[in-house]
């Protein structure tokens, strides 16, 4: 009975949650506290309006913001590049075969960077530094054959001109030594780490190799690193976040190139179908990560509604059908998988789908400025799971799950269009660009630098 009036008392909150979610400027948001009790937090709406690119550019001048971009040597970055189109065909920033492409901001950041307005040549007058390493490309030419190959396996053995990773992590290690802004001020450095391998003090080549390790894992601990995953872990460690004491600021993945090039209509919300899409692994029988797990029970809720398009790549992988479904839904399902974020949320805000989040820790990107709640849902998973008590262990989809679906799938018409409306509107802060970063005639760029800029700049502050 008690489990009941949680439960229950859940599926009334989720609905408050999300009623609060279409106001324009304020909102009273609704939360359970350390004791089961309502709490009231009201909240400012942040960077919300019709013009959410303009509040970050006003708030970088305020702030006085000027960076300068290290010219590093050509193989710990562009070299990189030539050598995996040598052995692709194709530029990483195209090719998501394998969830390639998605680890290509490293490479947008630096190209952007380049050609920004706030660039100074200056250490002076710089109020940060980035280095601008193309940690995913060398660790993927790592020159050293790795137990588990997965995304890495067309370049095992493979070296890039003659060098491994660990070769250019110690050229990287000396040119640093040799600036005289990173020996007098390591925390006004920044460098982006677009891989889900973030840090590890010694290698590990039973695994694909981390971006950040040996000689520059402690170099750069003052340092503020730009990752997509903050809780950062490796198939041997699901806490290696743990070991690294330095800010790690949240940044958007890559979002896939064709969605990024849909221009975004205001075609009416309540003539998508279906109501929610779904499509990654469910069924893979040899992972076990809690997160893996809870995503399974949680899709399976999803699957048992009528309106629901889940799709399970274990057993058929389409990118066809992953864009045409994020394209057409109303609701773009965003639960955790080995780690709390996913590139598909930023896949589902390029192709105008709702994000649905059902990850509780995730890290939203830019969410001190920019107020997620306007454009997605983000009930909490204790919605839709079952726990057993005193333990925590996931049990089973919970008996209100079903209701608490459909209680989203009936939304207003108003509260709908507003969810649409500014999810168009905040669109841009989360792309980096549009065709190639190395092209700037063929590339117009995208809001996700300066947003990150700011990030960056309000993390150097606290």
């Amino acid at each position: 009975m008690k489990f009941c009036r949680i439960t229950c008392a859940l599926v009334c909150l989720l609905a408050r949650e999300i009623a609060a979610y279409g106001i324009a400027r304020h909102s009273v948001e609704v939360r359970l506290d350390a004791r089961g009790q309502n709490s009231l937090i009201r909240r400012n709406r942040g960077v919300k309006s019709s013009a959410p690119q303009t509040k970050i550019t006003q708030q970088l001048q305020e702030r006085r913001v000027k960076f300068l971009v290290y010219e590093l040597p050509s193989h710990l970055n562009q070299d990189l590049l030539a050598c995996y189109k040598d052995l692709h065909g194709k530029q990483l920033w195209e090719d998501f075969r394998e969830e390639r492409g998605q680890n290509s901001a490293d490479v947008w950041i630096h190209q952007l960077l380049s050609k920004h307005e706030l660039r100074t040549r200056n250490p002076e007058e710089a109020t940060m530094f980035f280095i601008p390493f193309y940690g995913f490309l060398s660790a993927y030419f790592n020159g050293k054959k790795e137990g588990n190959q997965g995304l890495f396996s067309h370049a095992a053995n493979q070296k890039c001109n003659g060098r491994e990773h660990m070769q250019r992590v110690v050229d990287l290690t000396l040119f640093l030594e040799q600036q005289e802004s990173f020996r007098k001020h390591p925390e006004k450095h920044v460098m982006p780490v677009s891989f889900w391998n973030v840090a590890r003090e010694q290698p590990d080549y039973a695994q694909p190799g981390s971006v950040i390790v040996g000689p520059i894992f402690k170099r750069l601990q003052s340092s503020v690193l730009l990752v997509h995953e903050p809780m950062f872990a490796s198939q041997s460690d699901l806490e290696q976040y743990k070991q690294w004491p330095g800010k790690l600021v949240a940044i958007p993945y890559v979002a896939k190139m064709d969605l990024v090039a849909m221009e975004m209509h205001s075609d009416d919300i309540l003539q998508k179908e279906p109501i929610f899409f779904f499509q990654g692994e469910i069924s893979t029988p040899h992972v076990t990560t809690p997160g893996i797990q809870r995503r399974k029970l949680l899709i399976d809720a999803f699957k048992k509604y009528p309106e629901s398009w889940i799709v399970d790549t274990h057993k058929n992988y389409s990118g066809h059908t992953y864009e045409t479904g994020m394209l057409k839904a109303r609701f773009c399902l965003v639960p955790e998988g080995d780690t709390p974020t996913s590139s598909r949320l930023f896949d589902a805000i390029a192709a105008g789908c709702v994000p649905m989040i059902l990850s509780d820790k995730i890290a939203l990107p830019f969410a001190d400025f920019v107020d997620w709640q306007a454009f997605s849902l983000h009930p909490t998973t204790s919605t839709f799971l079952a726990t057993q008590s005193g333990t925590g262990q996931l049990l089973e989809v919970s008996s209100v799950a079903e209701s608490a679906i459909k209680r989203v799938a009936a939304l207003p018409a108003e509260q709908l269009t507003e969810l649409q409306r500014n999810l168009r509107e905040v669109r841009d802060v989360f792309i980096y660009g549009r065709g190639s970063p190395v092209d700037s005639a063929k590339s117009p760029p995208g809001g996700a630098v300066d947003a990150l800029l700011l990030a960056t700049a309000r993390a150097m502050s606290s």
